[in-house]
């Protein structure tokens, strides 16, 4: 019958397994949902830009009409100026006319100016919805990708998914609680082995985190079958069975 820490050496085989299973189609779907969000901000930016275009657009066509409505004021002052009577009615039309054609030659400036706005408006809408409808087509790719890499590996993961919870079964309660919630905190992770960086000194280190383990824990892992865990990382700690080996001669 396996020991304590075999058992929950084998649960931490197939729970890295499960992880890495699940950690691929969780970065497929992390990127489906930067693409949607991607899309998102892009549609927004084609509607400002389109509300730009309309608003450009509806001062350029007031400037129009005021400009067409002077023309015609142009044309009701050069009748009347033909109809003049006096000098002073003739040169206060005149005035009038001329004041009019500087006021529309203004207008006119600022209708090309308003028209010129519009067409660079217009090009950076349709840069946007080129860009966008890439984006479109390469989220339409990643959920094809996503659903191909999820229906593959259904089977494989429902078996891992088993797997694990009839080794789980061979695990006394409290010490599947405690590699449960540790490997929940630190992706899956829920053992870490105890190594000596250097073989000529004492020293022993937690593999998960590199901080100093002591030495009375490494004894009671060489002695007995029970829980140990890093007090910095909580991670279930293990001696394989080299460190073992070299643990029992500097011991």
């Amino acid at each position: 019958m396996a020991t304590l820490l075999e058992s929950l050496h084998q649960l931490q085989d197939i729970e890295s397994r499960l992880h890495e299973l699940r950690e691929k189609i969780g970065r497929k779907k992390r990127a489906i949902q930067a693409h949607q969000k991607k899309l998102t901000e892009l549609d927004k930016e084609v509607a400002a830009s389109h509300e730009q275009i309309k608003v450009y657009q509806v001062a350029a066509d007031t400037l129009d009409l005021d400009m067409r409505t002077r023309e015609q004021d142009i044309v009701r002052l050069r009748d009347n100026l033909n109809r003049a009577k006096t000098n002073k009615e003739y040169s206060a039309l005149l005035t009038q006319i001329n004041t009019t054609k500087a006021d529309n030659l203004k207008i006119e400036e600022k209708i090309l100016g308003r028209m010129s706005a519009l067409e660079e408006f217009k090009q950076i809408e349709d840069r946007l919805r080129a860009e966008r409808d890439q984006q479109q087509k390469r989220l339409e790719e990643l959920q094809r990708e996503y659903d191909a890499f999820t229906t593959d590996v259904a089977n494989d993961l429902d078996a891992l998914q088993k797997t694990r919870d009839e080794a789980a079964l061979e695990i006394p309660p409290t010490a599947l609680e405690a590699f449960n919630r540790v490997a929940d905190k630190h992706d899956g992770e829920g053992m870490a082995r105890i190594y000596r960086p250097d073989q000529k000194r004492g020293d022993y280190i937690c593999e998960g985190c590199n901080m100093s383990i002591t030495t009375e824990i490494v004894n009671a892992l060489l002695t007995k079958d029970e829980l140990r865990c890093c007090q910095i990382c909580g991670r279930i700690l293990f001696l394989d069975e080299l460190q073992t080996r070299q643990a029992s001669r500097a011991s």
